[in-house]
């Protein structure tokens, strides 16, 4: 009876080693990488300062959407040839509005529900990427305005 239960249960063992199939084989799941060359600037009320993100993904860089809605920017850049464009240098020029705010106070929650008032001194612009297969990624370019 014992050998018949080792032989089941080698042959079973058989069966799942066997049968080892990865159905993401091939499959891009990963998100969009960014090379920032700075992601945190100080910036003189007024001046502009050119933002410089290369962006890359091994299924295609499809669209790049930046923007920052105190400042009335949207950038938005369709990419056409997706299957050939497997990076992609995003290059921006931000004008920093006279009326920039150079203090405020912002609510913020804590994942245990905690609300408290933080004093912001950076703007966050946000770029993000989506890649031939719909995966995004969010990259944070902050600028304190003086």
């Amino acid at each position: 009876m014992k050998k018949l239960i080792y032989l089941i249960t080698g042959v079973i063992c058989i069966t799942f080693i066997s049968c080892e199939h990865d159905i993401n084989n091939g499959i891009d799941f990963l998100s969009p990488k960014g090379v920032i060359e700075s992601d945190t600037l100080e910036v003189m009320r007024g001046d502009s300062v050119k933002i410089n993100i290369l962006l890359s993904d091994e299924s295609g860089i499809s669209r790049v959407s930046f923007s920052y809605a105190d400042w009335n920017i949207t950038d938005d850049v369709l990419i056409e040839k997706v299957s050939m464009t497997n990076q992609y240098q995003y290059t921006y020029t931000v004008k920093v509005p006279l009326s920039a705010s150079l203090e405020w106070q912002e609510n913020f929650q804590k994942h245990d529900g905690t609300n408290f008032l933080i004093t912001q001194h950076y703007h966050k612009l946000s770029l993000t990427c989506y890649d031939g297969l719909k995966n995004k990624n969010t990259f944070y370019i902050y600028i304190k305005a003086k």
